[in-house]
């Protein structure tokens, strides 16, 4: 043991011990590193979302309008210059929408009342299926419109304009599967030939919640509205009232 390995031990004993770990941010610092690395993914998601749709807006309203007739009973008219695609009106869903819309009875007569005319129509699905380009309507929008819903002499109906599913895998990139319905200054009118009974309600503002896929279902509903005729036979009822 020599004096200069104990000059050395008390030269390290000595000298002060400096901390190199970086101190921790705080965590309030923290919580808004969260928040901005956040909201910038959902702002970048967003921006790719609405890029996608300005880029490929018209084959997808050709391609959604294609497959969706593929599903329906009736015919529809429609100018395509009528027809867009919008996120910010729906969001967080995609919305295609539908102006000055005209659809046909939804019977295979060769000629056909009107069922119903409408300013707009929009049908909304999710941004998920706008991605995986496989849609699935849930919601159902209609502005301005007026219906006309009947049941004639031989018991044929014409607003069943949903083709039944034949599919047993669900393999159609265009699915409808309601959950929503909406209506918004809506006029229906409802001839139950059969029966003998008309009835015509205005629909200021009316939502429909339901599985409406299924046959039977828990239906809510929030509506305001008008009734312009509830006539059964020669007695007609509420003409004039309004209700909610």
């Amino acid at each position: 043991f020599s004096f200069e390995s104990a000059e050395n031990c008390i030269a390290a004993m000595e000298t002060p011990v400096t901390n190199t770990e970086k101190p921790k941010r705080p965590w309030w610092k923290r919580l808004i590193r969260f928040f901005v690395w956040t909201g910038a993914s959902v702002l970048a998601l967003l921006g790719i979302a609405v890029l996608m749709l300005f880029i490929f807006e018209d084959d997808i309203k050709k391609y959604i309008t294609g497959e969706a007739n593929k599903h329906l009973n009736t015919v529809v008219f429609i100018d395509p210059k009528d027809i867009s695609l919008t996120l910010f009106s729906s969001f967080p869903d995609v919305s295609l929408e539908f102006e000055n819309v005209k659809a046909l009875d939804a019977l295979p007569d060769e000629k056909r009342d009107t069922l119903f005319r409408a300013e707009r129509v929009a049908l909304s699905f999710s941004l998920l299926d706008f991605f995986r380009k496989n849609y699935t309507v849930r919601d159902v929008e209609m502005e301005n419109a007026e219906v006309d819903m009947r049941i004639d002499k031989r018991g044929r109906d014409n607003y069943h304009f949903l083709k039944e599913s034949t599919d047993t895998v669900a393999s159609n990139p265009v699915e409808f599967a309601i959950e929503h319905i909406g209506f918004e200054n809506v006029n229906i009118r409802y001839h139950n030939q059969p029966a003998g009974g008309k009835y015509e309600v205005l629909l200021r503002e009316m939502n429909c919640s339901g599985d409406f896929n299924t046959e039977q279902y828990l239906l809510e509903t929030d509506a305001s509205f008008t009734v312009g005729e509830l006539r059964q036979g020669n007695v007609s009822y509420f003409a004039g009232n309004n209700g909610t």
